[in-house]
């Protein structure tokens, strides 16, 4: 098994630079922190000749771009590498940087090479139950066995398997399955399969470039889901990171980890629960549709990210939840235009509120509200009251928590059935969801609770 960082885990060896080549070494701890990604430390005698370069680094808070890092158990190469703290004493100090990704491999070629790579694959929670898709099949069978009884044999078959490739952009984007060996302890076989979301380029480009991409597929797991969608490992294919044999012949190119500073806090989050209440299934999401998203992503991102963003929060504050999701409502609302039966929640005659802009969520999410209230109108009022009055000090104390609460619940499944309704245009589509138990639950809650709107549009 591949070697690997864990968390405050130190590895003692060297970094190895280019600023001065009749000391290009310093020595270095490095770990891995859960917070700010891959970070090195160097001790240095700040007057010896050897230290000269790496104490210029601290002091003026401009460490190489690139660094190699070299121990008995592990080489690292270190890109985009910032400057985090130094302690500056009279003869010995100490220097910390952060990388802004690591991979751990040896990099063949020049270390001042920026790190562009062809492919990037990452493991996002939630695909592998979402889409069905495994690397494992199996079958069993009787077969004869001592003393004339009969036992049981099973083969498996283990090996990767394609799944569904679209085109976002200069990106191929698939999904793959995958496997590992995963050996927890105790005896047996054990295989961590997983599924891969994986970004192509024709040419070489940096990793930012690919979890942009990413990231747009990221959030429509995250929204579609309900929860979720965090990045748990990332793995990069090119030429610049070779398999070499014994003797350093090139045998061609592997998979090895990287760890970057902007998700690293995602992979060590535990996996959200397997229970999905999605809105739509994976077969109703083809590849056209993929396209289509990423294609609208920036035109929709004040929809998107804010409900993307709360609901891959683990713990989060009934408030955080009316916040963000009412921000995307009024970003959905402004782009969905005029609907009928609107002019119930307008102002000054003809102009929309934010009563309106949850009216025409409410309108384009096919939910039925009349559990719970005697119109749609009623309802989308009583959810901007509580919204408004969370958001402006001037409206006094805060709603009901119960109010909040359920306003919070309602105004993230409006977000997510609105936006799959937009990115599929049919109504049959999303129907199914609309009228299922995860939807129906919320209005028994509030029932059980004895909240309800009534008809000047407040909850009561």
């Amino acid at each position: 098994m591949a070697k690997v960082l864990k968390p405050g885990e130190k590895l003692v060896g060297v970094l190895i630079h280019t600023e001065d080549e009749h000391a290009p070494y310093v020595p270095a701890q490095l770990w891995l922190d859960a917070k700010f990604g891959v970070m090195a430390e160097v001790p240095l005698m700040v007057n010896r000749p050897q230290f000269a370069a790496a104490t210029r680094w601290f002091r003026e808070r401009k460490p190489p771009e690139n660094l190699l890092f070299r121990s008995d158990s592990l080489n690292v190469s270190l890109f985009n590498c910032r400057f985090s703290r130094f302690s500056d004493g009279t003869y010995v100090g100490v220097g910390r940087i952060r990388a802004g990704e690591a991979v751990l491999h040896e990099r063949a070629g020049a270390i001042d090479e920026p790190l562009i790579v062809t492919s990037l694959s990452s493991v996002i929670d939630g695909l592998a139950d979402w889409t069905g898709m495994t690397s494992v099949q199996w079958e069993s069978e009787m077969v004869p066995g001592d003393l004339g009884r009969r036992k049981r044999r099973v083969v498996y078959t283990v090996e990767p398997r394609d799944g569904m490739t679209w085109l976002q952009g200069e990106a191929r984007m698939s999904l793959t399955t995958d496997w590992r060996h995963d050996q927890p302890g105790g005896r047996g076989i054990y295989l961590d399969d997983r599924v891969i979301l994986q970004s192509r380029f024709r040419t070489p480009r940096p990793v930012a470039q690919h979890l942009a991409e990413q990231r747009k597929f990221r959030d429509l797991v995250t929204i579609n889901l309900g929860t979720g969608g965090h990045f748990h490992q990332h793995h990069i294919r090119d030429r610049c990171f070779p398999a070499l044999g014994l003797n350093g012949d090139i045998h061609g190119v592997e998979d090895h980890q990287l760890l970057s500073w902007s998700t690293v806090t995602e992979h060590l989050l535990p996996a959200a629960a397997t229970e999905w209440d999605h809105v739509l299934g994976h077969g109703q999401l083809p590849p056209a549709l993929l396209t289509k998203w990423a294609r609208e992503y920036d035109n929709w991102k004040r929809v998107i990210l804010p409900t993307a963003s709360v609901l891959r929060r683990a713990q989060t504050f009934a408030q955080d939840k009316v916040l963000n999701a009412s921000m995307s409502i009024e970003a959905l609302g402004g782009r969905l235009g005029r609907m009928a039966g609107e002019e119930q929640t307008h102002a000054g005659g003809n102009r929309p509120t934010t009563a309106t802009y949850f009216y025409r969520a409410i309108m384009h999410s096919c939910i039925d509200f009349s559990g719970i209230s005697s119109s749609d109108a009623d309802a989308a009022r009583a959810m901007a009251e509580v919204y408004n009055t969370v958001k402006h000090a001037d409206k006094g104390d805060f709603p009901d928590p119960m109010h909040t609460y359920f306003t919070g619940r309602i105004a993230l499944l409006l977000v997510r059935v609105a936006l799959m309704h937009q990115l599929t245009g049919k109504d049959s589509e999303i129907k199914p969801f609309a009228a299922s138990w995860a939807v129906k639950q919320v209005f028994h809650d509030m029932q059980q609770n004895s909240v309800t709107v009534d008809s000047t549009g407040k909850f009561n």
